[in-house]
């Protein structure tokens, strides 16, 4: 647990006490926040919530003035991360700075949809890889009623990567589309193409965790094209397909709007037949990832 107490006991300043003795007086001028960890480590498994040795329970305190829990353990030296400490996260230290050198209470957030977080890459390439562009650093789109609310937002994609700390507070939800979304991940190299888990925990001043889930995200490479749209073809892949035979055709993109067009040639590419046409779709920004498809009859064509 993370023990806070400010003020004075009495109107002169006079009053001397060891800490223990402050807890016990329990005066309004003095008062307290008790923040406790629920990160259990593999000794402490079959108790009830703990951060490997202190009780949540037994680390909130009925008179003090905020008792949040946050996913952390007691100290540093039990893991290999800060962003997993009390005595390091990015909540506590947020929580000196608001509440006692600022002297800012924050209201407690709400969550806002029931899908609480979104991911995305910035919309222009960042990355190139033997000619071939990918997508920028990832942004979160955290859907609470108001970012300001927000002491920490924490992400954890991968051991290499680490759970990453973002003071949510200093970010600014209101502006006009991405802007003020936080990026949770600086260089998408670290993830390899395909799918991957985003672990998260949004943590305000008066709960501390009032959201944690798991979301997942696409890392695919991003051809280079004349208008930017991003699309991954998911199937088929490097498949052999026969004539007058049942195929999917799926696909994946991030596009805000995406008109689609699939071609088909069978001359290597001399001509072309178009067998589909839609669009575009549309969605708000940050919602994920736009995927469709199309089962489609491949014709009967003669060959000498």
């Amino acid at each position: 647990m993370v023990l806070f107490m400010v003020g004075y006991y009495s109107e002169n300043h006079t009053s001397v006490a060891t800490w223990c003795d402050w807890l016990m007086m329990n005066d309004p001028q003095v008062p307290t926040v008790a923040i406790a960890g629920n990160l259990q480590k593999w000794w402490s498994g079959p108790f009830p919530d703990n951060d490997g040795l202190i009780l949540v329970d037994q680390a909130h305190l009925d008179y003090a003035r905020f008792n949040p829990t946050i996913y952390a353990t007691h100290c540093r030296k039990w893991t290999n991360y800060d962003e997993w400490a009390l005595t390091t996260c990015t909540y506590v230290t947020e929580f000196i700075k608001k509440w006692i050198i600022d002297d800012e209470e924050l209201s407690e957030a709400s969550i806002t949809s029931p899908d609480a977080v979104s991911m995305y890459p910035n919309p222009w390439p960042q990355i190139s890889e033997n000619n071939i562009q990918y997508e920028g650093s990832i942004r979160a789109k955290v859907y609470v009623d108001s970012y300001e609310k927000i002491l920490s937002f924490v992400s954890f994609f991968t051991e290499e990567t680490g759970p990453y700390g973002v003071p949510l507070h200093k970010c600014i939800n209101s502006l006009p589309g991405k802007a003020g979304d936080p990026v949770i991940l600086e260089n998408p190299g670290y993830l390899d193409i395909g799918y991957h888990i985003l672990k998260y925990y949004i943590n305000d001043m008066v709960h501390g965790e009032i959201a944690c889930g798991e979301k997942c995200f696409i890392r695919y490479p991003i051809q280079p094209t004349w208008d930017g749209s991003k699309i991954l073809v998911l199937e088929p892949e490097n498949v052999q397909l026969l004539g007058n035979s049942s195929t999917w055709i799926k696909w994946a993109s991030d596009e805000l709007y995406l008109s689609t067009e699939i071609y088909f040639s069978a001359d290597g590419g001399a001509t072309y037949i178009k067998i589909y046409e839609k669009g575009p779709n549309s969605f708000p920004w940050g919602l994920g990832i736009y995927k469709d498809s199309i089962q489609w009859i491949t014709p009967q064509i003669s060959s000498n």
